[in-house]
């Protein structure tokens, strides 16, 4: 039986929640795709996420750089298309959005003929589905750039759009003015049994380590938890472990290098077995200025751990009612950090909160639910376009 082929478009495929998720659909999904991802960046580390059986190739193809579309990047994609001819293209995030331009460049009589006049190349007709699962340090749901705004607008008309938030869905229809038809809201999930800890000892007498993991960009805003950890004024000895790798981890170990408590900040790196780390964990910190639905907030409410974290996106929808008062607005750095203190000095409570956040996400964050509507969604978008 003849294989579908998806063409995967990532701004990157370094390890991060995005690249977690894809591993865990494609890890899922039946024999009968065969994928190729484009890493945009170059960077291909989140390939140790995926399952040896899977029929998956990687691709770097070196673009343009520019402030917004550049002409000779849409002969790149072009070459692309003709060469792996998919049955389904996926685009991830806005650093992805020239390949939907030269997607778009194919669909309807008078693209079709730009396409072959200008870009030498046939016309095949493929579908379209774009991922958005948040934004850079440039973003966020409630500053959005005006060009982008319009571009995916645009560009996305014609498009399936999946998001894993409500407030991203709110977005898409309201402000990009996507048809609600074409907007999909499938909750990210994870392989439970990875990742949940039984019989979790809350009150043991080492040092109590604050964690978290996650891509060591700018707007995870790392910086933020190393200044309330280093001020923080709890009495309970405590360690800080920042887990994961990314453009500013050397100014992330500078900035500890320079705080009173340097000896108690540890950088172990990127990891694709990150489950190791939940484990050791007493309380995972979430202090981004922008998130969606956080891989890492679902893996750590698993291994039954409580929560401090920035009110960005679902956060304080995804956590159980007994931690959503350790859910502080991004900026109210002091709160976030009596937050802690008061977790770092409280087992009994981080007890009852990591039991809590650990049943909910039992209930409603396993991976079997999303595996199932993304392939049945796959097969069903391919199989229309063919008949």
């Amino acid at each position: 039986m003849k294989k579908n082929i998806i063409l995967h478009i990532f701004p990157t495929f370094a390890l991060g929640g995005q690249q977690r998720r894809f591993a865990e659909l494609v890890n899922g999904f039946s024999a009968g795709f065969t994928h190729h991802v484009v890493s945009l960046s170059g960077e291909i580390e989140a390939v140790e996420l995926i399952d040896k059986n899977v029929d998956l190739t990687t691709h770097h193809i070196p673009l343009q750089k520019g402030a917004f579309f550049h002409p000779a990047n849409l002969q790149i994609f072009s070459a692309l298309f003709q060469n792996i001819r998919p049955d389904l293209l996926c685009t991830y995030n806005w650093g992805a959005i020239e390949a939907v331009l030269s997607w778009r460049l194919q669909t309807g009589r008078l693209q079709k003929r730009i396409w072959q006049t200008f870009l030498k190349g046939s016309a095949d007709q493929f579908p379209h589905i774009h991922f958005e699962d948040g934004f850079g340090p440039d973003e966020t749901p409630t500053r959005q750039n005006q060009k982008r705004v319009m571009a995916r607008r645009i560009l996305l008309k014609r498009s399936k759009v999946i998001v894993p938030s409500v407030t991203l869905q709110q977005l898409a229809l309201n402000k990009w003015q996507i048809d609600q038809s074409a907007i999909m809201r499938v909750p990210n999930g994870i392989h439970i049994d990875r990742f949940v800890v039984h019989n979790r000892v809350y009150d043991h007498m080492r040092p109590v380590k604050v964690g978290t993991v996650g891509a060591l960009r700018p707007e995870k805003n790392i910086a933020r938890l190393i200044d309330v950890f280093s001020n923080h004024k709890a009495e309970t000895e405590s360690r800080l472990q920042v887990v994961g790798d990314g453009p500013i981890l050397e100014m992330l170990k500078q900035q500890a290098q320079n705080s009173s408590r340097m000896d108690d900040i540890n950088f172990p790196g990127g990891s694709a077995t990150p489950e190791q780390y939940y484990q050791n964990f007493d309380i995972f910190a979430l202090s981004s200025d922008t998130e969606q639905m956080p891989i890492s907030l679902i893996e750590a409410m698993v291994s039954g751990l409580p929560v401090v974290a920035t009110n960005v996106g679902d956060v304080s929808a995804m956590v159980s009612e007994e931690n959503r008062s350790f859910i502080s607005p991004v900026g109210e750095d002091l709160l976030f950090q009596e937050n802690l203190q008061r977790l770092i000095d409280d087992p009994v409570l981080r007890r009852s909160i990591g039991l809590a956040n650990q049943k909910k996400a039992l209930d409603i964050f396993d991976r079997v639910t999303m595996i199932s509507i993304y392939e049945n969604l796959f097969m069903d978008i391919i199989e229309n376009i063919k008949s």
